[in-house]
């Protein structure tokens, strides 16, 4: 554990999160408060990035939480992060996702942290999610934000309504954020030679006119990867040598699998598990396709947009938020492969239209979305909180508040 402790007078953070990798789109923040002098820790559960998320925190807690808020086993959690927060004395603790989210606010509420936030990346009820998935996660979420935090953020135009009209929180703790952003120097496609996205499509053996479609997702049912290949199966009829390039690991690859050889895709669909150098295989794609049932402000998306690339996404709650269809991108209904397939046809066959829409989308993602302007909202965030704390006299006056975030 690294102990580098700033003065007494710094910020203290803590990071709360269920899973590593709910972070990892967090680090340029995380990164941008620790260079204005806060101390920032992290308490997660760990998986495969405890090295790359030591480098952006002072200090990382391992904490066995459960995907599932109410889990049993979350109430050891729970107490054991009551004792960290306890002893840390920290100014802020900042949670997120369903457990991460409940848990961490919880625990700050019982050891009296002065500034509570709670940062929803997406809540998990929503217009397609089951009935009693969300009646419980409703009543969890009314509960938390009205008990448990001080502000509540959302990152899209649906769940701030949302929040407001099944009275999740109040409007004035409610705080709208685009996002956790998008590294756009790094998503750029000047960044990706002719070269180096021809030698990547020699990998899979694909021939310079192969259709590439694309999908950066988990590989869990909410994602709906048996829709995106059934749209494939679909295309392959029009185009026989087509290729699936599928970017991520998860639990439901075996029943992938065997959906695939099921539609005798075998030769056409390209499981690539989890990959950082994400830009190179993105690179290749000719449409990317997003079959999603849930989501809050997907990043998946907004890469690929940023690297150019032209999109068919499912008609949800987020989605809705980044892609106007027919300008920046296309949207079909949910479930619905053929029209998911009729999309993709006619990106592939009409480049002209499939390139405007990708320059759109990249123009939208550059303007709107570049990590600089997301990281300058959320340092607005903690400046006004640590301010309204320090008003009611919640926080020492020797901690100094946020400065102004200066993104050079």
């Amino acid at each position: 554990m690294n102990n580098t402790i700033p003065n007494d007078g710094a910020p203290r953070m803590l990071m709360v999160a269920t899973l590593d990798r709910s972070l990892r789109n967090f680090f340029p923040h995380m990164d941008a408060c620790r260079a204005a002098g806060c101390r920032v820790d992290v308490a997660c559960r760990i998986s495969d990035f405890e090295d790359e998320i030591r480098q952006h925190c002072d200090n990382l807690y391992p904490v066995p939480f459960r995907r599932f808020p109410l889990h049993p086993l979350n109430l050891a959690t729970l107490l054991s992060l009551v004792k960290v927060i306890k002893s840390e004395q920290y100014d802020i603790v900042h949670s997120h996702t369903p457990a991460g989210g409940m848990i961490g606010r919880a625990a700050a509420t019982i050891a009296g942290t002065p500034v509570r936030i709670y940062m929803a990346h997406g809540f998990h009820f929503h217009p397609e999610g089951a009935r009693l998935t969300n009646l419980i996660f409703g009543t969890l979420e009314r509960f938390a934000g009205n008990n448990l935090c001080d502000w509540v953020e959302v990152i899209n135009t649906e769940d701030y309504q949302n929040a407001i009209g099944f009275k999740v929180v109040p409007k004035e703790k409610l705080v709208m954020i685009d996002g956790t952003g998008i590294d756009t120097a790094r998503f750029d496609p000047a960044t990706i030679s002719a070269e180096e996205s021809a030698a990547v499509r020699s990998e899979f053996g694909l021939l310079p006119n192969t259709p590439v479609v694309g999908v950066i997702a988990e590989l869990i049912p909410r994602k709906r990867l048996l829709d995106t290949l059934s749209a494939v199966a679909t295309l392959k009829v029009d185009f026989p040598n087509i290729a699936l390039i599928i970017l991520g690991s998860g639990d439901q690859r075996a029943e992938l699998e065997a959906r695939m050889k099921e539609l005798d895709l075998v030769n056409n669909v390209h499981f690539l598990g989890f990959r950082r150098d994400l830009p190179r295989f993105v690179s290749v794609m000719d449409v990317f396709a997003f079959s999603t049932q849930q989501e809050g402000l997907p990043a998946a998306l907004l890469e690929a947009m940023c690297m150019g690339i032209p999109s068919v996404a499912t008609n949800i709650r987020g989605n809705r938020d980044i892609v106007v269809d027919g300008e920046n991108g296309l949207l079909v209904k949910l479930g619905d492969s053929k029209a998911m397939a009729a999309a993709c046809k006619r990106l592939i066959e009409d480049p002209d239209f499939a390139a405007n829409i990708g320059k759109a989308g990249r123009n939208l993602v550059v303007s709107k979305y570049d990590t600089k302007r997301t990281v300058g909202q959320q340092m607005a965030a903690y400046g006004r909180a640590m301010e309204q704390a320090k008003s009611k006299g919640l926080i020492r006056p020797t901690i100094s508040t946020i400065p102004e975030w200066d993104p050079r």
